[in-house]
């Protein structure tokens, strides 16, 4: 309760976000051999993603903050990689100073999101000199409104 109570003191006055990028299936293989890639490759693209989309939006369009959690099983407890960011609907800049919040209980189009995802991971992979196993054209990528962030 105390861990708790702290974490909710820490929230910022804005609306919250749960962001959630999953790997493919098909990609799950590779993922389990190679698991320090491509778990790094998971969070730098993740970040990536949701960064060149914090720059491009006109009502935020500077950096951005979030918390990133690893899951690496569904509930299933079936191997299924995926990372959940906790983001705030703002953004600061370079000095930390606030300079844009949205409003609203949209954030980004998640289909959007999972295609320049997809992108990204398959770079990152390739960079990495894996072999990359063929992947279906749509990825999941969700964009959920949670909130003031209590339940995040």
């Amino acid at each position: 309760m105390q861990w708790l109570q702290h974490q909710q003191q820490r929230l910022l006055p804005t609306q919250y976000y749960l962001v959630t990028f999953t790997l493919p299936s098909q990609w799950r293989g590779l993922c389990y051999g190679y698991q320090k890639t491509v778990f790094n490759a998971l969070f730098n693209s993740a970040t990536d993603t949701l960064a060149s989309f914090f720059n491009r939006d006109k009502q935020l369009g500077a950096q951005f903050g979030c918390c990133m959690v690893l899951h690496t099983h569904s509930r299933q407890l079936e191997f299924h990689p995926h990372v959940h960011c906790i983001v705030p609907a703002l953004a600061l800049d370079k000095s930390g100073k606030l300079v844009k919040q949205k409003r609203g209980r949209y954030l980004f189009n998640a289909q959007n999101l999972a295609k320049v995802f997809r992108a990204k991971m398959h770079q990152a992979l390739t960079d990495a000199k894996l072999k990359v196993p063929r992947s279906p054209n749509s990825w999941i990528a969700d964009c959920q409104h949670v909130g003031q962030g209590e339940q995040a």
